[in-house]
């Protein structure tokens, strides 16, 4: 639903998961680092989030609940996008 208040409508809480990580070893996996970009996704804007590799890690599974993933599945970086809501 569109609205014409800028401040109903401008910020939506960022829920980004770094859900799983594929690891060729067999030893336990290391703990992911915490994950870095803006706290707030602002509608209709693009944001950039990243986590350091992890050691042997073969990819990386990102959700983002409310916003689109543009680029990077499987990488250690990803573009999300937060459509207007």
């Amino acid at each position: 639903m569109k609205t014409n208040n800028p401040i109903k409508s401008a910020v939506v809480l960022l829920a980004v998961f770094f859900s799983t990580f594929q690891i060729a070893s067999a030893q336990a996996p290391p703990r992911p680092g915490l994950i870095t970009g803006n706290r707030y996704g602002v509608c209709n804007l693009a944001f950039t989030y990243s986590v350091a590799p992890v050691a042997n890690a073969t990819g990386y599974t990102w959700t983002a609940p409310g916003g689109t993933i543009v680029s990077g599945q499987n990488t250690t970086s990803v573009l999300i996008y937060f459509p207007v809501t």
